[in-house]
């Protein structure tokens, strides 16, 4: 009762039929083929056509079911595993006779193609075909090979170092499986790098640092056709760089709309430049009041600034962020949280 596939059409054209069929189903542990109002020619009647396999399914045993139409004979053949198993003729007097009836979906209203309605097993392949097939490939994978690729491989942080990749995986008989990999900083680089051979479990050479990874593997079966390689596991082994760590101590001197900010210097190699964030909500750093603009402002080296256009009697929260190279705005890590009141008191002073 299973269906392996079906279609169907109400067709509402004058003079068309009212219902079209196309199915193939489980019956009595053969497949049977159903054409109804399919098959058509000028001058005669709609030809139902049904194939039903003289072979009983063998459960938990993979066959491979093909039909085909020629359309200058009219011959409609259903071939189990590449053999006859049942034949019938689109013609007029269901004989090759000449007078072929070919297919014709009347307009109307289609019904999608449904797979596997109510059956049980597994259908490894579905195809449809505009040409009738002289040969039938029953091969369990294609001489070409095929391939696989992970998405980006997120390593935590630009400039890390990839040593090894590993994988668990088997390539039974003479068949093979081959490795590449791409690393970028960015994801936008990615498909756009070079493929890089490499062997699971020895060391990467040449350059090795970046951010995102991508692996690829090219799997091509035995001579044969029988057996293919497996892959089950990656690892990607490599060190983690890290982002330069915020000033450790930040301090904010209110002052007639401008607040003074000062931090300590972060004594590290990798350092570029500083961010300064501020808001008037905690944690929160919206602000675009600064004459300077809106937060973040980005600085080089320097451990002071001072911030101009501030409205007074409005209570400002402010941090600092370290940068690098490879920093987006993403990855960075604030220093304590310190704040400040720019007032008119301040305007006399010193």
């Amino acid at each position: 009762g299973g269906v392996i596939f079906r279609w169907e059409n109400n067709a509402a054209d004058k003079g068309a039929p009212e219902y079209q069929e196309v199915s193939c189903r489980v019956t009595g542990r053969s497949l049977v083929w159903t054409f109804t109002n399919f098959f058509r020619a000028s001058g005669m009647k709609e030809k139902n056509i049904t194939l039903k396999g003289i072979s009983t399914l063998v459960p938990r045993s993979w066959r491979h079911h093909a039909l085909r139409f020629e359309a200058s004979t009219g011959l409609v053949e259903y071939l189990l595993d590449g053999r006859p198993e049942a034949a019938a003729y689109a013609t007029l007097s269901g004989r090759e006779d000449g007078t072929v009836a070919c297919p014709d979906i009347a307009k109307g209203s289609p019904m999608p193609l449904i797979l596997g309605e109510g059956f049980t097993g597994f259908i490894d392949e579905f195809t449809l075909a505009r040409a009738s097939l002289e040969e039938i490939d029953l091969s369990t994978y294609p001489s070409g090979g095929g391939w696989a690729e992970t998405g980006p491989l997120d390593l935590g942080y630009g400039g890390s170092l990839l040593k090894t990749i590993e994988a668990r995986s088997t390539a039974p008989g003479d068949s093979g499986v081959f490795f590449y990999y791409k690393l970028e900083e960015s994801l936008e680089a990615l498909p756009h790098a070079e493929w890089k051979p490499f062997i699971p479990g020895a060391p990467l050479t040449g350059s090795r640092e970046g951010r995102y990874a991508l692996i690829k593997m090219e799997l091509f079966p035995n001579g044969r056709k029988t057996l293919s390689p497996r892959v089950a596991e990656l690892t990607l082994v490599y060190e983690k760089n890290e982002p330069p760590p915020p000033p450790s101590r930040v301090t904010a001197s209110p002052g007639d709309g401008k607040v003074e900010l000062r931090w300590s210097a972060v004594p590290n190699s990798s350092l570029s430049g500083y961010y300064v964030y501020y808001g008037s909500r905690p944690g929160v750093y919206d602000g675009d009041e600064s004459s300077l603009g809106p937060s973040p402002i980005k600085l080089g080296k320097e451990t002071q600034l001072t911030l101009t256009g501030l409205a007074n009697g409005k209570l400002y929260y402010f941090s600092i962020t370290s940068y690098d190279k490879f920093m987006s705005r993403a990855d960075v890590r604030f220093s304590r949280e310190t704040s400040a009141r720019p007032s008119r008191v301040y305007h006399n002073e010193g």
